[in-house]
């Protein structure tokens, strides 16, 4: 409870922090600009870092009829370009690409 207190918090004051960047008010500091970047970072990274590289798992289900077919295939085909994107990503980032597979 205190953990989620706290992001909820941080949270705030990093909107209240873009919205004075946005209204062009002077008291927005450097450092203001760099709590704003570092939490977006943060909170960008993904759950790779909070599991600690743990492995996660990601179940796409699909129903169709066998009238489908070229759709169902074309939507396998799709998620399969999904999952070789973010494995690239993972590399791009230095991450093991092992880590997101299908």
């Amino acid at each position: 409870m205190k953990e989620t207190k706290k992001r909820h918090d941080q949270t705030e004051r990093v909107i209240n922090l873009v919205k004075q960047i946005l209204t062009n008010d002077s008291k927005v500091k450097p450092q203001d600009e760099e709590e704003i970047i570092k939490f977006f970072k943060e909170m960008n990274l993904g759950r790779l870092i909070e599991t600690k590289m743990k492995m996660t798992k990601t179940l796409v289900l699909c129903d169709a009829t066998g009238s489908m077919t070229n759709l169902l295939t074309k939507t396998k085909n799709a998620v399969g370009t999904m999952f070789e994107r973010a494995s690239q990503i993972l590399i791009d980032h230095s991450f093991d690409p092992n880590l997101f597979m299908m």
